[in-house]
């Protein structure tokens, strides 16, 4: 086997990081794309740690890279991947080997990661190295036009994302990606719906270039589902569809979705290890 070396990130540009996670993923079940832009605003949304992230090369040749971020003394390892000519040759054992010493140096207490459902020989690379599934995490889309129409009373207000965060999160054990930290960074537009009665729903999505992106929902429970499709149908105006990514599948936005008619685009399992220091 190849003798490997591994460094962190601390020595590489944006650029540098980008053309190389873009390696690390080549042949991936979707392409990917970075940019320095691209890749910067994602350490800065999920607090990726380069001081933690590991770097692999066999020799002058580059192999892979173990991306990970940090909160406090929790870890999430927010990209792993091998280049296609060294996959499947014990590489991929080497560098999540080294990513779980550098965590435990680092002093964390846990790792968490995602994999895609379909990535069969990833997940269980990471059930060898420890880890065991938590939950599914799901992505979720919806064609503009099926939003279910109907007639109501409730009244919609902005606020800003700061106002209903602790009621997004209420109750809920989000994905990385949707935690507090990367919502505030990501930033994006918060609407609320009410009635008499008081706030029924609240949303933080953005309005990008070709659909709706959907952040966070607090819903008072399942038979909100006309709340959120009137919240919808207000922010879509030209866009061709609305997506929600990430959703716990255990979670009342994930059964409203279901019911609502929302194509599942995928599935991924969430894993977390714990780690003895």
């Amino acid at each position: 086997m190849s003798d490997y070396t591994f460094t962190d990130a601390l020595g590489y540009s944006m650029a540098q990081l980008g053309e190389m996670d873009n390696q690390s993923f080549r042949e991936y079940y979707f392409p990917i794309e970075n940019t320095p832009l691209t890749i910067a605003r994602y350490c800065q949304n999920n607090n990726v740690d380069l001081g933690s992230t590991v770097v692999m090369h066999d020799g002058d040749t580059f192999v892979g890279m173990s991306m990970v971020a940090t909160r406090g003394k929790r870890g999430w390892v927010a990209g792993f991947g091998i280049v296609p000519e060294y996959r499947g040759k014990g590489a991929g054992k080497a560098m999540m080997a080294r990513t779980l010493e550098v965590a435990r140096a680092a002093g964390l207490t846990g790792l968490q990661l995602e994999v895609l459902a379909q990535n069969t020989r990833a997940k269980r690379l990471y059930e060898n190295s420890g880890f065991t599934v938590r939950r599914d995490v799901v992505g979720l889309k919806l064609a503009a036009e099926a939003i279910p129409r109907h007639s109501t009373t409730a009244r919609l207000t902005t606020t800003e994302a700061e106002h209903i965060m602790d009621w997004l999160l209420q109750g809920q054990k989000p994905a990385w990606s949707r935690q507090r930290a990367s919502l505030l960074v990501t930033g994006g537009d918060a609407l609320v719906i009410s009635r008499p009665g008081g706030a029924t729903g609240a949303m933080l999505y953005q309005r990008l270039e070709h659909r709706i992106q959907v952040y966070a929902v607090a819903l008072i429970d399942r038979t909100s589902a006309n709340d959120f499709a009137f919240m919808l149908r207000h922010v879509v105006a030209d866009l061709p569809f609305v997506r929600v990514h990430n959703e716990p599948d255990d979670s009342v936005l994930f059964q409203v979705c279901n019911e609502l008619g929302f194509e599942e685009e995928y599935r991924q399992h969430e894993m977390t290890i714990e780690l003895e220091q």
